[in-house]
């Protein structure tokens, strides 16, 4: 795996790892302070961000050709089955930047305007699930038989 679909990767894992995380917080509801889940939710957004950014860069300068990434089978039933491949080229980093910058100027605004608001947890889980629905999304290359 080159250095740029390992940024990939944690450009899509970061925010689908602090979902899960706020969300066993919100489930256990010990410890959730509104504090922590911001500040957990703006380090996986910059997370997603930087990944991105820094995987652009490295991808240009290893000579942007683009390719295909498998990370293997999801299932397989007979002689059908669902690989899991993401395509790597210049619209996905274009993209990746454009979503991570939207959900991050989101959340900042999201810190502020829901301060205190009783309804601030279930949009965080929220914005993290959707973030990172969309950075897979984006990557997604294949088509389903």
């Amino acid at each position: 795996m080159s250095f740029a679909a390992s940024m990939v990767a944690l450009s899509v894992g970061a925010p689908l790892i602090a979902f899960l995380i706020v969300g066993c917080w919100a489930l256990v509801g010990r410890g959730v302070t509104e504090r922590r889940v911001t500040r957990l939710k703006t380090l996986a957004l910059w997370i997603s961000f930087l990944a991105s950014a820094v995987g652009g860069l490295s991808w240009l300068q290893a000579g942007a050709e683009p390719h295909l990434l498998s990370l293997g089978k999801a299932y397989v039933v007979g002689q059908h089955g669902l690989e899991i491949v993401l395509d790597v080229d210049g619209l996905t980093f274009t993209m990746l930047l454009l979503t991570t910058l939207t959900a991050g100027v989101i959340g900042r605004f999201s810190a502020r305007y829901l301060h205190r608001e009783p309804g601030h947890l279930r949009f965080v889980v929220t914005l993290l699930l959707a973030e990172g629905s969309l950075l897979a999304v984006n990557l997604e290359s294949g088509e389903l038989d």
